[in-house]
């Protein structure tokens, strides 16, 4: 089996990363991230310095970035909701185009702008994987560069940080790409599981998964997710895996993702945090009895249920399989009210998604949007609510990079959902 490895202090392999350090100039190391990236860029700027018998003059200097920009495709990370969502999609459409890419002006709208931990560590699983080279891959960087990624690595992958970086926002980077290996590939990834700004583990392994699978099942693609330790916002160290089967043939079969349908049951999730996943979780359900006069059915997980970090996760799964889901996280100094108050307005949630008729709830629109880009065909999504800032850019960022085209049809009454219709890329296994 193949396997591939960094850490969120090195990229590279470690016999380079060792002959970088041995080429480049002494350097302070006033942390260990801050270090391994100055190294690198030391390498880079040794390798040049090395390949250069005669310095260039300043108009083939000017030639050269020319002829590069134009060959690279550059998204303006700043336009919409201007988040790291426009640094994901971009990077993953590009890889499995086989497209260089550069993201600029990264994250504008946020305060501090530019790459956080889990954005450099999602780069740098793509670039993993496609054997792809990176610039600008460094903390705060406010232009990211994909650089030549090539055909697609399947095989063992490993991502560990040493942050509370999100899994689940770090399996949006590499499943796309992941899809067009040559092999089933396990990804093995460290650092946050429940953590604020992302979705949760369990929304990712009970609603994202099913839904995923279902949608791609002509494919013959299929995702299993593993979460064997939680992680969360002080320290990260939760440890998830993820079991990708890839695609059979070389391109994506559009898909249908319209109708939930008749419902066929709701299926709790809950951990941790003492007395308040109970309340939580028992407020939910009665939610449930009184509106749908249905009893829900509630599973906790074993693995962790004493310590002071909580969650409960509300799903509605149809007959046909697609599911529409809603979590909240907990504490165990919640009062008794609060909690109540947390399951109650979870059951409600997705109780107001089943209304329309729609099988995506908003955390689901932009995630399965990058699978209709890729697809070769007419892809229909519906949806439960408008799109959202992340859809629209994931819509903007798949028709620049890949050439996808969406439309979306806006509901006449209360129970149609919006429909996002995309005439996929047909991208093909590299």
């Amino acid at each position: 089996m193949v396997r591939h490895f960094f850490t969120w202090t090195s990229f590279r392999r470690h016999e380079d990363f060792d002959e970088a350090v041995r080429n480049s100039s002494p350097i302070p190391r006033k942390t260990l991230f801050s270090a391994s990236v100055a190294t690198r860029g030391s390498f880079r700027r040794s390798q040049r310095r090395s390949s250069m018998k005669k310095a260039p003059t300043s108009a083939t200097k000017e030639g050269a970035g020319e002829a590069k920009e134009q060959a690279t495709l550059v998204v303006d990370g700043s336009v919409d909701e201007g988040g790291g969502q426009v640094v994901r999609a971009a990077v993953a459409l590009a890889a499995v185009a086989g497209k260089s890419v550069a993201v600029k002006r990264i994250r504008a709208k946020r305060k501090p702008p530019g790459l956080r931990p889990q954005h450099i560590l999602g780069v740098r699983l793509v670039a993993s994987v496609t054997n792809a080279s990176l610039e600008g891959d460094e903390k705060n960087s406010e232009r990211v560069e994909l650089v030549d990624p090539k055909s697609i690595q399947g095989g063992e992958h490993q991502c560990h940080a040493e942050t509370p970086a999100s899994c689940t926002l770090l399996a949006q980077c590499a499943i796309p790409p992941l899809l067009f290996g040559q092999c089933a590939s396990q990804v093995q990834m460290t650092g946050g599981t429940d953590v604020p700004m992302a979705p949760s583990i369990d929304y990712l392994t009970h609603v994202f998964a099913p839904n995923f699978n279902k949608c791609l099942q002509s494919s013959g693609a299929q995702l299993q997710v593993e979460c064997k330790k939680r992680g969360f916002i002080e320290s990260g160290g939760g440890s998830v895996a993820l079991h990708i089967t890839p695609i059979v043939g070389n391109t994506l079969h559009p898909f249908e993702c319209v109708s939930f349908g008749q419902l066929h049951g709701v299926q709790l999730v809950s951990f941790g945090a003492a007395e308040a996943s109970k309340v939580a979780a028992n407020a939910a359900m009665q939610c449930i009895k009184e509106r749908l006069q249905l009893e829900a059915c509630c599973t906790t997980d074993s693995n962790y249920q004493q310590g002071k970090h909580g969650g409960l996760l509300v799903a509605a799964i149809s007959e046909d399989g697609w599911v529409l889901g809603a979590s909240v996280p907990l504490v165990d100094t919640m009062k008794v009210e609060e909690a109540s108050q947390a399951g109650t307005t979870t059951a409600l949630d997705v109780l107001s998604l089943l209304k329309r008729e729609g099988c995506a709830d908003g955390h689901m629109q932009d995630q399965l949007l990058v699978f209709m880009a890729m697809a070769e065909g007419i892809s229909r999504l519906g949806s439960c609510c408008a799109p959202t800032p992340h859809a629209l850019a994931v819509m903007r960022v798949a028709e620049q990079v890949v050439g996808a085209r969406f439309s979306t049809i806006v509901p006449h009454t209360t129970t149609e959902p919006w429909i996002i219709t995309c005439q996929g890329a047909g991208l093909k296994r590299l």
